[in-house]
């Protein structure tokens, strides 16, 4: 099914993939209920504007379908469309996306563990410190959870001593090697100019 959508080895056909989705999807794949959610949720193949109503209720439809046979995934991504800043998102609400990312969290969804320390993180800005110690716990989670970003993330705040943690170029090492085995190709990437920054300054 993913092969119709990004076109690996076959001509893309948005079409076919939202036939064998659904097909999944009737059968109970979470998956593929997320997926349903995708086609609608990034306007891609034969969908109509992200920004059309329908479209939103689509989306969201299949993704809380996916949720209440316990999808983290398809959680997070409840959280996400409450969050979207669109002008037209009929369903934005930040206080429901912090409690669907809180739900996917405990389900396990290390992105979604990254997104609630970006919560308090943007909340808390520079001035509000009281905030610092809830962002630097979900950034600890979702690096622990295996998120390559969130590891990096945490590696820079010990780089630069923000977020209540003071400068430690040692841990800010660890966090960055931590990333470049663990993380995507441009976290690693990220991280390794990380660390030779840290080189450069004789670490």
């Amino acid at each position: 099914m993913r092969h119709y959508t990004s076109g690996h080895g076959m001509p893309q056909n948005y079409a076919k993939t939202m036939v064998w989705w659904r097909k999944a999807a009737a059968a109970g794949n979470s998956l593929a209920m997320v997926g349903m959610g995708d086609l609608y949720y990034r306007q891609i193949g034969a969908t109509a504007s992200l920004g059309e109503p329908e479209d939103w209720d689509k989306a969201m439809g299949w993704y809380r379908k996916a949720a209440a046979v316990g999808d983290a995934q398809a959680m997070f991504k409840i959280g996400r469309a409450y969050r979207r800043a669109y002008t037209a998102n009929p369903y934005k609400d930040y206080a429901k996306s912090l409690k669907w990312y809180f739900k996917a969290a405990d389900a396990g969804n290390a992105t979604a563990m990254y997104a609630i320390g970006q919560h308090y993180a943007n909340l808390g800005g520079e001035n509000l410190t009281q905030y610092y110690p809830q962002a630097m716990e979900w950034f600890h989670k979702a690096a622990a959870a295996g998120l390559g970003r969130a590891m990096l993330k945490v590696g820079l705040y010990y780089l630069k001593g923000r977020f209540g943690v003071s400068q430690n170029y040692a841990k800010a090492k660890q966090w960055f090697k931590k990333t470049e085995l663990h993380g995507s190709v441009k976290t690693a990437q990220l991280a390794k100019q990380e660390l030779a920054v840290i080189a450069g300054l004789g670490y």
